[in-house]
């Protein structure tokens, strides 16, 4: 779809504001790329994420998607609970102050930790309207609308109950966001899928990690340290969770199966202030 005809449809059926929508139109690098004049309009907040699909919907911009994403907006009305006094969802982030990082901080002792990118390559599509889910899914996510993704991602999770890509989205969204809490049922429901699955296995060891859960945490790090294929990171997580458990001498083992094979010269420097601390 040429930009111009997103262009049009903006001016004539929206309240955006033109001058604005023409200075976005000056900011773009191909002016036929409608997909990045999306991009901007969401990223200036001159229409929400919804109010754009349903304009899209409405013009048949996107006829691939147009009877999914009907479905999938009809859904968030009915998910909706309202009592006197009160006013529940099942949605999350919207209304709660977000300081997002992609970063995970660990304290007693003190280890940030960057917050791996699901490798959305490893797992399978379910046709054209999952994958067209998730690129709008990453899309929102990249441009901090970290609510819209919430909503977009739950509400997807009705049509592809089996897509671990949506699954391992929403569990990202709430690590970066620090909802740590909210992001456990989504790595249950991936791991009940795929059990033996490195990234849900990685993911489910950080969250507990940050809930302070470290009995859970050693027994997804021992699951992965016994992968064919493992990261050396995994040893010196595990050993982290094995040090908060109280079992010294098991931490220290993996710390040094670390500076055997890690790489990262913070990480090697924690592992062997850790053995130090350990051994006196």
């Amino acid at each position: 779809m040429a930009s111009n005809v997103l262009y049009n449809l903006l001016r004539e059926h929206s309240k955006v504001d033109a001058q604005s929508l023409d200075r976005l139109m000056d900011e773009l690098k191909h002016k036929d790329d409608a997909r990045a004049l999306g991009r901007l309009v969401l990223r200036e907040r001159l229409l929400g994420f919804y109010e754009l699909m349903h304009l899209a919907l409405t013009y048949d911009l996107f006829p691939r998607t147009q009877t999914l994403l009907k479905r999938i907006t009809e859904a968030r009305k009915s998910h909706q609970v309202i009592k006197p006094q009160q006013h529940t969802t099942r949605y999350k982030l919207g209304n709660k102050t977000l300081m997002p990082s992609e970063s995970l901080v660990l304290t007693n002792p003190n280890l940030t930790l960057s917050i791996p990118k699901p490798n959305l390559a490893r797992y399978p599509e379910s046709g054209s309207d999952e994958r067209q889910v998730v690129e709008m899914a990453v899309e929102l996510i990249r441009l901090g609308q970290y609510p819209e993704a919430e909503m977009f991602l739950i509400d997807a999770q009705d049509e592809f109950a089996q897509s671990l890509r949506i699954k391992i989205l929403l569990i990202w969204l709430y690590m970066l966001c620090r909802h740590y809490d909210e992001a456990v049922e989504p790595y249950q429901q991936g791991l009940d899928l795929a059990p033996q699955d490195p990234s849900f296995l990685e993911y489910a060891g950080l969250i507990e990690q940050a809930r302070n859960k470290h009995l859970l945490a050693i027994n997804f790090f021992q699951k992965l340290v016994q992968q064919p294929k493992i990261k050396a990171s995994w040893h010196l997580l595990l050993g982290v969770s094995l040090e908060k458990a109280r079992l010294p001498d098991e931490a220290r083992e993996h710390y040094q199966r670390y500076l055997n094979g890690g790489k990262n010269a913070k990480l090697l420097g924690f592992a062997k202030q850790r053995i130090n601390a350990l051994t006196h």
